[in-house]
């Protein structure tokens, strides 16, 4: 792979070097702010080197004037920087004085406003901050030359349009020279207050502190800062409640002799803020009051996870304090077992921000332990998580009646277990009596047909027809015996099932078996047919009983005056679509579809499933010879290859077989082949 190199925030900036202005491009990495671009104007004001600067934060290449120890400018840029990165728009501040060293190295004074943009990468985030600043000091200076009543009238215009409330009063009765648009809506008023004394004009003002505020900053010289301060004013006829942030500056006629003349008032209504302050104040103490009534532990975390609120239910619980449960008290009081889990699951929960949920054991105050199940959701503001709220559910019966229940399964299952193993022990031992008894019994027979044959032979010329007709019954019952000893020799092998699976062609199979069956076939004039049989894995000793037994079941059962017809075709179909309805897991499964038809005597549909159980047989032995055993066979070897067969019948029509074995996987490609 080609590498590819990454852009140097340098050379994208070098067009930003030759914008006019004294600008500069700094990183997001408060507190630092790390310089990675500055215009020519910049370093052109400052005489500063663009090698000497780059790549340092921007407060170690302008350091502050140490004559100037009031000043706040530095964090004031800061915040004005932060609140960019906070809410990603632009930032203005007002006049900040920010003093420049000259080619001397002496500082000299400067006023400026700055205005600060960020730049953002394509995830949304602040990548750089573009930070401008506008020189304002001869507007600064003059404005701290300011000679305040006398040049009123000078800037009358810009103080009544400001946005800010601006007011002044003059002397002991405090007589309103001066209030801005914004004073005059606030105090409820119009322009006719001008002039008057201040309390007579706003009345109400008088018996809420408001003089003695005055005389305190007139008669001291020291300003008075307020924040939220209530005010009850007569508004359109009635009174209401507005609350200001504001300073009550001094003004000295002579600031060489320090003579109070009056107070300059600068402020702002915050009344909407205060409000909205104190509703969620309000809605804070309900939802404590409301989370104090719950049954179960309610608590609150920061953005970090750091919990901030635990309502009553977990201090009459854990018997902690609040100082002991707060940030990551709670951990005390979980299991030592279950700690390490649970913390692993809340960090999760936090690094991804997604639904919490544990359950975990706490600590009693009097030591017991109960389980509880933990869950907590994250809220979000603007997408950025602010908080957690979660609770703490007492589990502690269901998870003893979960314990009981765990325990009857496992006992229940060893039960079935020991059942299920002395099941297959009977069934073992009934297999292995049957296969036993079944070749046993072929011994005797044996026997008995030798010997009847050998004394049937040897009196032959004294038998009389009567006779004769006597040990020809002792014959065929003896040959029954011996089918049927046979048949379930095959049966019993069958339901033992076959250890040797192959690849069987099924087409050679079949001509295998119609060679075995050749007399009968050609005494019953039958005809036999069959195409598309597959290659597929089996038991060839088992597969060769089912095919011989279908076969010389349609013969046996054919029409006494039709010739036997037998179709074997093959297809290929999935659970679904075979027919017959089976379980949802075998639905999509491949199978073989293999059909044997005749055009026998048929049968009933009613007994479609009784003729696949041992010894039955729908039809007297007198007219259709048999054991009753061959279909049963059939079925045990479809079933020892994990298949499915059925019949469908109609008496003097005919039947037809259908036989549904797995497609391997070896062969699901190309099954036919």
């Amino acid at each position: 792979m080609k590498a590819v190199a990454t852009p140097d925030p340098l050379e994208e900036f070098k067009a930003f070097e030759t914008t006019p202005g004294v600008n500069v491009i700094v990183l997001p990495d408060a507190p630092t702010f790390t310089l990675v671009a500055a215009s020519n104007d910049f370093l052109s004001l400052t005489g500063l080197r663009k090698e000497d600067i780059l790549h340092r934060g921007l407060f170690v290449c302008l350091p502050q004037n140490p004559n100037d120890g009031i000043s706040t400018r530095e964090q004031n840029i800061k915040g004005s920087f932060e609140s960019v990165i906070k809410n990603k728009l632009s930032h203005e501040l007002p006049s900040q004085r920010y003093d420049i060293r000259d080619s001397h190295g002496n500082f000299l004074l400067r006023y400026w406003k700055y205005k600060s943009f960020p730049l953002l990468d394509i995830n949304g985030d602040v990548a750089y901050i573009v930070h401008n600043a506008t020189n304002i000091t001869d507007d600064a200076i003059a404005e701290k030359n300011f000679e305040g009543p006398k040049n009123l009238e000078k800037d009358y215009r810009f103080l009544t349009k400001a946005p800010v409330i601006i007011g002044y009063v003059r002397g002991e009765e405090y007589i309103i020279d001066f209030a801005n648009e914004g004073l005059l809506e606030a105090w409820g008023r119009d322009k006719s207050v001008i002039g008057k004394p201040l309390f007579t004009a706003i009345p109400e003002l008088e018996d809420q502190g408001t003089r003695g505020l005055l005389d305190h900053v007139r008669t001291t010289g020291k300003p008075f800062y307020a924040y939220g301060f209530p005010l009850l004013l007569n508004r359109s006829g009635r009174l209401e409640t507005i609350y200001f942030d504001f300073v009550y500056q001094p003004f000295f006629q002579d600031e060489a002799e320090q003579i109070v003349s009056g107070v300059f008032s600068v402020g702002h209504d915050v009344t909407a803020q205060v409000l909205a302050k104190k509703e969620i104040e309000s809605t804070e103490k309900k939802w404590k009051e409301l989370a104090d009534l719950m049954p179960a532990i309610v608590w609150r975390g920061d953005a970090e996870g750091k919990i901030n609120f635990l309502n009553k239910r977990w201090y009459e619980f854990t018997g902690l304090s609040e100082d002991a449960s707060i940030n990551f008290g709670w951990t005390q009081v979980v299991h030592p077992d279950d700690i390490e889990a649970s913390l692993a699951i809340w960090n999760e929960s936090l690094s991804k921000g997604q639904f919490y949920q544990s359950e975990l054991r706490y600590k009693h105050h009097d030591n017991s332990f109960r389980w509880m199940i933990a869950r907590a959701i994250p809220i979000r503001q603007d997408g950025v998580i602010t908080s957690w709220y979660g609770t703490s559910s007492d589990i502690q019966e269901h998870k003893q009646l979960e314990l009981l229940l765990e325990e009857s399964v496992r006992k229940r299952t060893l039960q079935l277990e020991k059942s299920l193993s002395d099941l297959k022990y009977a069934h073992a031992n009934l297999e292995e009596f049957s296969y036993a008894a079944s070749h046993d019994l072929s011994e005797p027979v044996r026997k008995f047909q030798f010997y009847s044959n050998r004394l049937k032979e040897e009196l032959k010329h004294i038998l009389d027809e009567k006779q004769i007709k006597f040990f020809t019954r002792l014959e065929q019952s003896a040959n029954r015996m011996q089918n049927l000893i046979q048949n379930l020799l095959e049966y019993s092998h069958a339901s033992k099932g076959s250890q040797i699976f192959e690849e069987i062609h099924l087409e050679t199979l079949l001509s295998s078996v119609l060679e075995d069956l050749e007399l009968i076939i050609r005494q019953k004039k039958a005809v036999i047919s069959f195409e598309n049989l597959p290659t597929l894995t089996g038991s060839i000793r088992q597969l060769q009983q089912l095919f011989q037994n279908l076969v010389s079941n349609a013969l046996k059962y054919c029409k006494a005056d039709v010739a036997p017809e037998i179709n074997v075709v093959s297809s290929i179909t999935t659970g679904k679509t075979c027919g017959k309805d089976l379980a949802d897991d075998l639905t999509n499964r491949s199978f073989y579809l293999i059909k044997v038809s005749d055009n026998g005597i048929g049968f009933n549909q009613e007994d479609a499933e009784k003729i696949f159980k041992v010894f039955t047989r729908l039809h007297s032995s007198d007219t259709y010879s048999g054991s009753g055993i061959g279909l049963s066979i059939v079925w045990k070897v479809v079933e020892s290859h994990n298949g499915f067969i059925w019949a469908d019948s109609e008496p003097a029509v005919g039947s037809t077989f259908s036989i549904l074995l797995p497609v391997s996987q070896q062969s699901e490609n190309d099954p036919l082949q």
